[in-house]
């Protein structure tokens, strides 16, 4: 009798569905403490001018998404992973309008793809 949990894919699943649960919720509570890092240098101008410039603002609207993204992922990871995943090439373009800044989008942003094609 085959044991489904000691499969190397439902390894896989759970340290994504994991990672993808606590990343998201971690980064959304430091939005508001900043404890991490100064989340407002990461803000390129064109996203900032939706709140009218107000960095804070909108860092404080980013982290509700990532918390409710992570708890999204937590108990329905499929459309929870296909939610990161959009928010992570959202954040990309983010990163990309930046002047000077650049990142590798398909490093980032292909992971959460997997919560989506696997079941729990």
């Amino acid at each position: 009798m085959e044991m489904r949990h000691a499969t190397p894919e439902h390894q896989a699943f759970r340290l994504l569905y994991l990672g993808f649960i606590a990343a998201p919720i971690i980064a959304g509570l430091d939005k508001f403490f900043h404890y991490l890092v100064d989340w407002n240098m990461y803000l390129s101008p064109a996203f900032a001018s939706l709140f009218a410039g107000r960095a804070a603002g909108m860092m404080n609207v980013v982290g509700v998404v990532e918390i409710f993204a992570g708890l999204l992922v937590a108990v329905k990871p499929r459309l929870g992973g296909l939610i990161v995943a959009v928010w992570l090439w959202a954040i990309i373009i983010n990163l990309l309008m930046i002047p000077g800044y650049s990142t590798s989008p398909c490093a980032i942003s292909g992971f959460p793809w997997e919560l989506w094609r696997f079941r729990a």
